[in-house]
């Protein structure tokens, strides 16, 4: 059976007349910047579920041979296509997996998707707080404790960090694995012991925004049902085509890839190493392709080091206060090394003290309104130091590093209301709050 990039290219080679969707018809009708932007080709291949090409909601041919490839990349059984993100991805293992009104062990710095899922699916989180770095100002998930209940967790996290959850034993254990992308390179029995996970393709793989993955052991038609749920019925062609062409990359290159993209990265850390500069990394078990610098060991705040860098063309993932992540891939070259290396070796600051975000997780607020209740809750907008004892409407969070300080439908408290009077009067950025008010539930 020919792949699906063979199928598009043979559809091309007709020169087909379109009086079917998308009404560009095969990038005629199309703005000419947008088509210089992108090429002729993509519009071309931008095609829909004509006869041959498979269909990504019920796929019976090519693309379930391309989903068949991802659970062999994988090492699971069972495998779908996200072209909706890892967002998608998540959302339908949650309603796959659990029940309305069931209770799920949640890291607290969990991406929005899975409160999202929480919502849809009627279900209550239970969460596992981590520590705080206060040297990076960054959140560290902790190993829960091993007793059988229903767990949704980050594994590995934003800033790659690995937990070892070997000691689960629950026939319930997801992962919301968005950066893990490549672990089947260097860690090939990661996922052994996990019931399903999503996996943002895109975030470390070579496919484009926002491709992603769904990957479990059985729960097969429940999976597929729930993904169908939250993911659009029109499905990008090229998106479809490039994730065909990456999993094939992976499975012929991926681990001659992987050893070149880390020699590059080990090379960085070797040169942080001798100047003397720190890596979060260093502290903990993490995927070898990130690195995030200490930022007070150049005397500068990781914001001043991430301008200095853009105005060079160098553009790391993420920066804050104490920090700055960078992420390494196969798709980064030698050169983009040395030109890295040779900028920050110019970065030499005096800053004596850089202040970095006081622990956002010294408290926990109680739960009071399930997210299903709170999301369908009336609200109203008071000042944020009259709030206490209120329940909050929406999440707020402080970025960065984007750690929530309240859920919707926690109580406000007290200690809640002075960490954020505190860090906004240090202009950190803190979503949720409104000039200085806060919704809650009327």
């Amino acid at each position: 059976m020919s792949g699906l990039i063979d199928k598009i290219q043979k559809h091309i080679r007709k020169k087909p007349i379109s009086f079917h969707m998308p009404g560009h018809k095969n990038g005629r009708f199309i703005p000419k910047k947008v088509k210089n932007l992108l090429g002729e080709k993509y519009f071309k291949a931008d095609l829909t579920e004509l006869p041959g090409l498979d269909n990504l909601y019920a796929p019976e041919e090519a693309i379930l041979k391309l989903e068949e490839k991802l659970s062999r990349y994988f090492g699971l059984p069972r495998a779908h296509l996200s072209v909706n993100g890892s967002t998608a991805a998540v959302i339908a293992l949650m309603l796959s997996f659990f029940w309305p009104g069931e209770k799920i062990a949640v890291d607290r710095m969990s991406h929005v998707s899975l409160y999202h899922g929480m919502v849809l699916g009627d279900l209550i989180p239970e969460f596992i707080y981590p520590l705080w770095d206060e040297e990076y100002g960054l959140p560290v998930n902790k190993t829960p404790e091993a007793h059988n209940k229903s767990y949704f967790l980050t594994n590995p996290d934003y800033q790659g960090l690995i937990r070892d959850l070997t000691e689960l034993k629950t026939d319930k254990l997801l992962l919301d694995a968005a950066h893990g992308g490549l672990i089947p390179l260097w860690r090939p029995d990661f996922f052994k012991n996990i019931a399903g996970f999503a996996v943002s393709l895109h975030k470390t793989g070579p496919f484009p925004n926002p491709l992603a993955a769904v990957v479990f052991r059985d729960k097969g038609v429940e999976v597929k049902r729930a993904l169908n749920l939250v993911q659009t019925t029109s499905p990008s062609y090229p998106l479809m085509a490039a994730a065909e062409g990456g999993v094939d990359m992976l499975l012929k290159v991926g681990g001659r890839a992987f050893q070149k993209a880390k020699e590059f990265s080990d090379h960085f850390k070797e040169y942080l190493k001798k100047r003397g500069i720190g890596f979060f990394q260093d502290k903990y078990p993490a995927d070898p392709l990130k690195v995030t610098i200490k930022a007070a060991d150049l005397g500068v705040s990781g914001e001043k080091i991430a301008g200095k860098l853009r105005k060079k063309g160098i553009y790391p993932e993420a920066y804050g206060p104490g920090y700055v992540l960078f992420m390494f891939s196969p798709g980064n070259t030698e050169k983009d090394v040395k030109k890295l290396i040779n900028i920050i070796e110019t970065i030499k600051g005096k800053e004596k003290k850089i202040i970095i975000p006081k622990n956002p997780f010294s408290f926990q607020p109680e739960i009071k309104l399930t997210p299903r209740e709170v999301y369908y809750a009336r609200e109203k907008l008071v000042d944020l130091k009259a709030s206490v004892g209120y329940t909050a409407r929406d999440g707020v969070t402080i970025y960065p590093p984007g750690a929530p300080v309240l859920y919707p439908g926690e109580e406000i408290t007290k200690e809640a209301v002075e960490y954020l009077q505190y860090h906004l009067q240090l202009g950190v950025k803190v979503t949720g709050i409104y000039d200085g008010r806060i919704k809650v539930v009327r």
